[in-house]
């Protein structure tokens, strides 16, 4: 191929999962060039001295934040670029993909109103779901001055009870209540806030990450994942995953797609909201059935990282087919081995993380056979060594043969990195 041919594509975030959307992206002979908007000091720093690759080379960050949709129309728009993609919510939500698409710039993600009513408001996403016949807990939500009507609907509540907040809460925003005066308490703290709180009945079962390509009706399910988000007692926004097709029989697999997807992006668009994006579904499965704990409007952080490794398929030419309205036209190829994606954390996440610690061994983790690291929160320090940056910080990503030979290789070079009070869960994929 000509290089004149090539293109620009645009990722917009600074995480780990916009580090994996780059390096995949990148590998396309389509694309020139990717640049992550702002992107993190880490995404061109994490390649050993006999691993340059020309993927890594084409990784690209600039600092304009995910935010600010005039300039990055005005960037995206001066570097001809084919492609923008968002990774993080929030920008979704707050309607970039409407403002970019106005500037005439070609994004793959969900308008305002899809998004809102997917992942801005729990509340929202529950009576749509509701409204769909689609499988999900019991609920009821409620807002400031509900205290009343809060207090009895939560007499007689079988426990536990799920509390979420109805805003984005980057993956927080859930409380399992053990006694109805914890729940009580938590609502109460959303109201103070202004925010709404829905109240849910707890499932028991196993959670399940489900993720498609979506353009409108059409759509393409991805490799199933497994989102690990508890350290200890506290939610995060994420700890690990597993990517395997172990993780659901080809029933459950049969009865997600005509119970849940189908009726997900039908329902998007008859409301007047056709969804075009990454869809992801949270599942918890009970018995053999699938409900819907929550929607995001985007990839999920960390299953993206798992995810995308296992992806053999070039993933440009699928999302341009998905903006063309050609995505029945795409067909995807696994690598049937599973990945297992850690999180390694910096002291004090999930609440206020310790930033600024320097970080060691990352050229002998990177060196391990079947593993990537896909950086989440790093910046250069004073003296050029990579810092941490943020409460996510780094991700080690594996593939084997099994899950735990996948398993064993991630926890095998994330021992080799250090810093002051990294913290990581030890339990993912066991027992998988």
């Amino acid at each position: 191929m000509d290089t004149d041919d090539r293109t620009n594509v645009v990722v917009l975030g600074r995480g780990g999962r916009e580090h994996a959307l780059a390096w995949k992206l990148a590998q396309s002979p389509y694309v020139r060039r990717v640049c992550v908007l702002p992107g993190n000091g880490g995404m061109t720093a994490l390649v050993g001295p006999r691993r340059v690759e020309a993927v890594e080379q084409k990784i690209c960050p600039v600092a304009i934040e995910a935010m600010d949709s005039a300039r990055i129309s005005a960037f995206a728009l001066e570097y001809n670029a084919k492609l923008v993609v968002p990774g993080p919510d929030l920008p979704l939500v707050s309607g970039i993909a409407d403002d970019l698409a106005m500037a005439g710039v070609p994004v793959f993600g969900p308008s305002r109103r899809a998004a809102r009513l997917t992942e801005g408001s729990k509340c929202a996403a529950k009576d749509f779901m509701t409204r769909h016949d689609i499988p999900t807990a019991p609920y009821r939500h409620f807002g400031p001055g509900d205290e009343a009507e809060l207090d009895g609907f939560l007499k007689g509540h079988p426990l536990p009870i799920v509390v979420k907040d109805d805003q984005l809460a980057q993956g927080k925003g859930v409380t399992i209540a053990k006694s109805r005066e914890d729940a009580r308490i938590a609502a109460i703290a959303l109201f103070r806030r202004t925010h709404r709180a829905l109240i849910e009945r707890f499932i028991r079962g196993f959670e399940l990450s489900f993720t498609c390509l979506v353009a409108g009706e059409c759509y393409i399910p991805l490799a199933l994942a497994q989102d690990h988000k508890w350290m200890g007692d506290r939610v995060t926004g994420g700890m690990g995953v597993v990517s395997s097709d172990g993780l659901a029989d080809s029933a459950l697999y049969r009865r997600t797609i005509e119970s849940i997807v189908k009726p997900t992006v039908r329902g998007l668009q008859k409301e007047g909201a056709p969804f075009v994006g990454f869809l992801y579904i949270g599942l918890i499965v009970a018995d053999g059935f699938p409900y819907v704990c929550e929607y995001n409007c985007r990839f999920g952080d960390p299953e993206a990282q798992a995810v995308l490794l296992r992806l053999w398929s070039d993933l440009y030419p699928a999302l341009r087919a998905a903006l063309a309205g050609r995505l029945d036209e795409v067909k995807l190829d696994w690598n049937p081995r599973p990945a297992v994606t850690l999180v390694l954390a910096s002291a004090g996440y999930p609440g206020e993380p310790q930033t600024g610690d320097a970080i060691s061994g990352l050229e002998q983790a990177i060196r391990m056979p079947g593993v990537r690291l896909f950086s989440a929160g790093i910046e250069h320090g004073r003296y050029g060594q990579l810092c941490t940056a943020g409460g996510r910080v780094l991700n080690v990503n594996a593939i084997g043969n099994t899950v735990a030979e996948a398993r064993a290789r991630a926890y095998d070079a994330a021992h080799l990195i250090h810093w002051p009070g990294m913290q990581m869960v030890r339990t993912i994929g066991e027992g998988l």
